[in-house]
C-alpha cells in the first residue's frame, strides 16, 4: 500500500464520520448530542463535533477522536480500533511493519499520557492560580474549564510512577513533560512545567500539547514540553471565514471570552501554522504591540498575503491588556 501509516489513518478518518460511527452504537438526538455510553446518562450529554471529528461528554468528560470512541466503548487497543474502522469502511487492512507498530503504540501511549497529564493538572488547580486567571487576567470561570487550564504542583512524576509504573514514567520523559533535576546524581526528574499555570493545546477537543506560564515572573515566562514543537494554540476554532492570531494562550482566551475565533502562535510562526492559517478567508493579526510582535506580523504578512488584516494595539499592549481595559465594542471598532 502506497503512503505512510499516518496517511492510512487519515484515509480511515475521512471514511468514518464520527457522527455516523457513534450513531451506529448509541442513540443520537439532533445529530449533535448522544446518550453517553461511558457513564449512567439520564439525558444526552455526549457532544458530537462532526467537523472536528471528535466527541466530548459534558458529564464524565470522556473525549477523543473516532478511534478513541471505539477503544473506550469496546475495550479495544488502538490497532484493533483501526482495523475495525478499516473493515467498516471496506478499506484493506494495513500490514504495518514491526517498527511501525512499535512507534504507533508508543506514540498513542504518549498522546494518552499528555491528555491525562492535562486533566490531572486541571484537577490540581489551586485558588492562587485560579485567582490569577480570573481576577488578574479577567478570564471567566467557564473559559478555564473549557480550555482545561490547570496547575503543575510538582506531583505528576510521583503519581504516574505510583499508579502506572516506571515504564510510563519513561513515556513521560519521552513526550517532554519531565526534565532532569539540575546537579542531581540520582537521575531525579521533575515536572517540566513545575509551579506554572498549564495551558493545553486542544485538537478535536483533546489536549495534545502542554505549555506553562509562571506567576512570579520566573523566566522564561512560558515553558513548553521538551523537544516538541508547539502547535497553534486553540486551532479547533479555525473555520472558513476569519480567525484572529495572537501571540500567547492568555491573549487567545481573552478574545475567545469575547466570542472571537482566536488562536495563539506560542512563540513562533512555523510552516505548520501557516498551513492552518491559509484556511480562513481573512486572518486578523493581533500581536503584541512591541518589536517582537511587529517582526512576527511582518513574517505572517509575507507568508499569508492579501488575506491578512492588521489590528493595531496601543504601544506596549497585548490583547489581554485590551480585554481588561476596553469593551468588546471598542475592540470590534
Amino acid at each position: 500500500m502506497a503512503g505512510s501509516f499516518q496517511d492510512y489513518l487519515e484515509q480511515i478518518r475521512s471514511a468514518s464520520p464520527i457522527d455516523r460511527v457513534i450513531g451506529e452504537r448509541v442513540t443520537v438526538e439532533g445529530g449533535t448530542m448522544a446518550v453517553c455510553p461511558f457513564h449512567p446518562d439520564s439525558r444526552p450529554s455526549l457532544s458530537i463535533m462532526t467537523s472536528r471529528g471528535a466527541f466530548h461528554c459534558f458529564g464524565c468528560h470522556a473525549a477523543g477522536d473516532v478511534f478513541a470512541f471505539l477503544q473506550k466503548l469496546d475495550g479495544l487497543s488502538f490497532r484493533q480500533a483501526v482495523d475495525a474502522l478499516a473493515r467498516r469502511a471496506k478499506i484493506p487492512l494495513y500490514r504495518a511493519t514491526a517498527h511501525e507498530l512499535q512507534m504507533m503504540e508508543r506514540g498513542r501511549a504518549g498522546e494518552e499520557l499528555v491528555e491525562w497529564a492535562a486533566r490531572y493538572y486541571a484537577a490540581s488547580m489551586t485558588p492562587e492560580a485560579r485567582t490569577y486567571l480570573t481576577d488578574q487576567r479577567g478570564l471567566p470561570d467557564g473559559i478555564l474549564g473549557a480550555a482545561v487550564l490547570g496547575w503543575a504542583d510538582g506531583s505528576l512524576c510521583r503519581v504516574v510512577q505510583s499508579q502506572c509504573g516506571d515504564e510510563w514514567l519513561g513515556v513521560l520523559q519521552e513526550v517532554g513533560l519531565v526534565r532532569p533535576v539540575r546537579n542531581s546524581f540520582t537521575g531525579e526528574v521533575r515536572d517540566q512545567l513545575y509551579q506554572r499555570v498549564t495551558f493545553p493545546a486542544l485538537r478535536r477537543q483533546r489536549p495534545v500539547f502542554l505549555s506553562g506560564r509562571s506567576l512570579d515572573g520566573t523566566e522564561p515566562k512560558y515553558m513548553h514540553q521538551r523537544g516538541v514543537r508547539a502547535p497553534l494554540y486553540n486551532e479547533d476554532v479555525i473555520g472558513p471565514d476569519r480567525v484572529i492570531v495572537t501571540e500567547g494562550p492568555l491573549d487567545a482566551l481573552s478574545l475567545q471570552a469575547w466570542e472571537y475565533p482566536a488562536v495563539a502562535l506560542q512563540g513562533g510562526a512555523r510552516e505548520s501554522a501557516f498551513a492552518l492559517l491559509r484556511r480562513p478567508r481573512w486572518v486578523f493579526l493581533c500581536l503584541d504591540a512591541d518589536r517582537a510582535g511587529r517582526d512576527s506580523t511582518l513574517r505572517l504578512c509575507a507568508a499569508l498575503g492579501e488575506r491578512v488584516r492588521i489590528v493595531t494595539l496601543p504601544d506596549g499592549a497585548d490583547p489581554n491588556d485590551v480585554y481588561r481595559s476596553s469593551t468588546r465594542a471598542e475592540f470590534q471598532a
